[in-house]
């Protein structure tokens, strides 16, 4: 559970910095999230939330570990 406290933390965070972003330039939003890689960051994140479940539950199958 630790390793995905820092991508829980860092949601929040990430999303009010680039809706100030996108408003200080003046980009229109759904320009902008045309081109954002969103399907590679979301994949990354998913994979980080499965390793840390299977490690859990490895963990909590075999406890000598």
């Amino acid at each position: 559970m630790i390793a995905d406290r820092p991508v829980l933390i860092t949601l929040p965070v990430a999303a009010v910095f680039l809706w100030v972003m996108i408003n200080a330039n003046c980009l229109n939003t759904a320009e902008f999230f045309a081109e954002a890689p969103v399907v590679p960051i979301t994949v990354f994140i998913l994979m980080i939330f499965s390793l840390c479940w299977r490690l859990i539950i490895s963990a909590a199958k075999n406890p000598e570990m």
